[in-house]
């Protein structure tokens, strides 16, 4: 399976895709809201265990589910990384907080070299859950592409009253670039059947060597552009007036409706006790019970 088959949206009879589209679409904003106003680890693991369960429901193996999060790896890391080197919690740099439980330094001093990096318990607990957002937000973003389709997406906006032109040009781009991506492959494989590679690590050279896969990509996708073109226009987009109308009807059924009542419970759950009123999810609950076991109490 390639990269780019785990971003297309995939027909299934699952409880997830027989769910009304809006429903699939208010799902992502209930898990991703609290995972941008939490910073909790513990807590932002449960909720990616539910985004998780979320992709099993929906009848996707677990390694086409995680194998996405393989290859944003490099970037979980350096997130990780410039947290606890520039970034600590409640917004102020870890080497100026005087109640935080020290560690030591991620940069030993080394002669007259260091040390850099101040770790306390409250940096990494910190940096964790600030890698942990990113995790949650990028899982369920790609779980989306695959259980919603593009013309359900333009269904949504229209039902949302966004301008038909706008609708119209996201349906097509999600519809494209699939397309898009799989001509890019069939002309490299083309040229390489044709003798083309490139074994220099020159950019300039390189660049030289690349203009016969990217001239043809450019051209067909000019020429697939002006066919897409005149295919809307001749279906008479933009020049019959009036109410729009769709083959399919969005209907909300009593299972959207159950769906709804919960996703909208926990999002106002999350948001209130995890964040506004309790606080709950901030960084200080798992910090706190780290440094009840080291007897340094908060």
């Amino acid at each position: 399976m390639s990269l780019l088959d785990l971003f297309k949206y995939k027909k299934k009879e699952s409880v997830i895709h027989n769910l009304d589209p809006r429903i699939r679409f208010l799902w992502f904003f209930a898990v991703t809201l609290p995972a941008v106003a939490w910073t909790d680890p513990i807590w932002l693991t449960l909720l990616f265990l539910g985004v998780l369960a979320t992709g099993l429901l929906s009848k996707q193996s677990l390694k086409s589910i995680l194998t996405p999060l393989v290859y944003l790896s490099p970037a979980f890391a350096f997130l990780l990384i410039f947290n606890l080197f520039f970034y600590g919690p409640s917004g102020i740099s870890p080497t100026v907080g005087t109640q935080q439980y020290f560690i030591g330094y991620i940069i030993p001093k080394i002669g007259n070299f260091g040390p850099y990096g101040r770790l306390s318990v409250e940096s990494l607990v910190y940096a964790i859950g600030a890698m942990e957002r990113l995790m949650i937000i990028a899982l369920a973003g790609r779980l989306l592409l695959t259980f919603i389709s593009p013309s359900e997406i333009t269904q949504v906006m229209s039902k949302l009253k966004v301008p038909v032109e706008i609708t119209t040009a996201i349906s097509v781009a999600f519809g494209f670039l699939p397309v898009a991506a799989n001509q890019v492959v069939s002309i490299f494989e083309s040229q390489k059947a044709r003798g083309w590679k490139v074994n220099t690590k020159n950019p300039i050279k390189a660049l030289k060597l690349y203009i016969p896969t990217i001239v043809p990509t450019i051209v067909r996708a000019f020429t697939r552009a002006e066919y897409l073109a005149a295919a809307i226009s001749s279906r008479g987009f933009g020049y019959i007036p009036g109410k729009r109308t769709s083959m399919y009807e969005m209907k909300m059924r009593k299972n959207d409706y159950i769906a709804l009542v919960v996703l909208l419970v926990f999002l106002v759950f999350s948001e209130l006790v995890g964040s506004f009123v309790f606080n709950i999810a901030n960084y200080n609950f798992t910090s706190c019970m780290i440094r009840n076991l080291l007897h340094s109490p908060c």
